[in-house]
This record gives C-alpha cells, sequence and structure tokens, in this order.
C-alpha cells in the first residue's frame, strides 16, 4: 500500500515538471532503462525510445516544440493497492493544451500506462485521442 500511495503522489509532480518545462524533476523519477512508447507517424518523435539518455533527448525536443505546455491529470488508477516496493502499473488520464512555436495551439486527451519498479517509471505506453493531421501539424509536420 505504501508504494501505491508514493505513486499517486508522484505522478501529479511529474505533470508539474513537464508544464515547468522541468526536465530533471521528471526524470529523477524514470529508471536507466525506461522506454517511452508514444504514438502517431512523426519521424524522431513517435515509436519506442528507449533508455533515460534518449528519453531526456525526447524530451527537450517536446519541451522546445511546445513552449507553452499546461498538462492535467484527471485520474490516477493503480493495478496493485497492495505494493509495499514501488512495483505497479498506474493508468494515468490526462488533459493537454499546448502552443507549438508557430502559435497552433492544440488540445489532445489520453492515457499513460506507466509501469514501474522500485518506485522508478520503466515503461510508460502514451494513447492519445488526436494522433492524425493536428497533431502532425503541431509537431510541425505537414
Amino acid at each position: 500500500m505504501i508504494g501505491a500511495i508514493l505513486a499517486k503522489q508522484r505522478v501529479p509532480a511529474w505533470f508539474d515538471a513537464i508544464n515547468r518545462h522541468d526536465l530533471e524533476a521528471l526524470l529523477q523519477d524514470y529508471s536507466e532503462d525506461v522506454v517511452l512508447d508514444y504514438p502517431g507517424d512523426v519521424e524522431g518523435v513517435s515509436g519506442i525510445i528507449a533508455g533515460k539518455t534518449a528519453v531526456r533527448e525526447w524530451y527537450k525536443r517536446y519541451f522546445e516544440q511546445f513552449p507553452v505546455i499546461h498538462q492535467s491529470l484527471r485520474t490516477i488508477a493503480v493495478s496493485n493497492i497492495f505494493d509495499l516496493v514501488g512495483n505497479n502499473t498506474l493508468a494515468v488520464e490526462w488533459d493537454a493544451d499546448v502552443k507549438n512555436r508557430s502559435g497552433l495551439q492544440v488540445h489532445n486527451d489520453g492515457v499513460s500506462i506507466v509501469t514501474s519498479r522500485m518506485g522508478k517509471a520503466t515503461y510508460i505506453k502514451v494513447y492519445m485521442s488526436t494522433t492524425g493531421d493536428l497533431f502532425r501539424k503541431a509537431w510541425g509536420v505537414g
């Protein structure tokens, strides 16, 4: 239960870090071998990003592309409420309002499934409602 409580306390801090573009605060809870699985078909953005160094570079690009980010947390669910050490799976429902470098404002919502080991995120799979033309345009493609 302690691990589940800690997970529910840490996830809001991730959103705060993203909104502040605070890469180090965000990545402190990521394992060295973290994998980010990001949707869509934007070259260099979508797909499997493996390892903390690659994920760090991915977030740098995200922060550069979107100077204004407001992500808000809707719901956190944990698979094992009796977790004591931080080995768990979380479903995190969120909303995101961003403005890209060109001034395009976009809203998206989705769910991220986060697997943690010893309190560190090891795998993050992102599902979004919008990954088509508007998504590509927001990332500066098309």
